[in-house]
């Protein structure tokens, strides 16, 4: 799967769902992100939030266990950033140029 912007696409500019993502060649932040969530609740069981900052859209799981790395806290739980678009980042690295502070929170059923 090739990381693109929209404008690769041949789509209008919408988030694909799970398994459009794999379907075609190119696929964004938000489409990489709701394929992730998805295969890690369904597959893994691990509960999954979506992180929004201004421009760019990543994930974040609850594990069982404590695993070191940046963190949103949500109803007393911590949530580890798992971002799929930050190659080569392991599971708790931060987009150097994003900011958890001021991201916002979007949940998953």
């Amino acid at each position: 799967m090739r990381r693109s912007g929209a404008s690769k696409r041949k789509t209008s500019h919408r988030a694909f769902f799970a398994e459009e993502s794999l379907h075609y060649p190119y696929c964004d932040c938000e489409d990489r992100s709701t394929l992730f969530t998805r295969l890690m609740r369904d597959l893994l069981g691990l509960p999954c939030i979506l992180v929004y900052y201004p421009g760019h859209l990543a994930a974040a799981m609850r594990f069982s266990r404590r695993v070191d790395g940046d963190y949103l806290a949500l109803d007393g739980e911590r949530y580890t950033v798992c971002d799929p678009t930050y190659i080569g980042a392991p599971v708790g690295m931060t987009m150097p140029s994003m900011d958890n502070r001021s991201a916002s929170v979007i949940l998953l059923e």
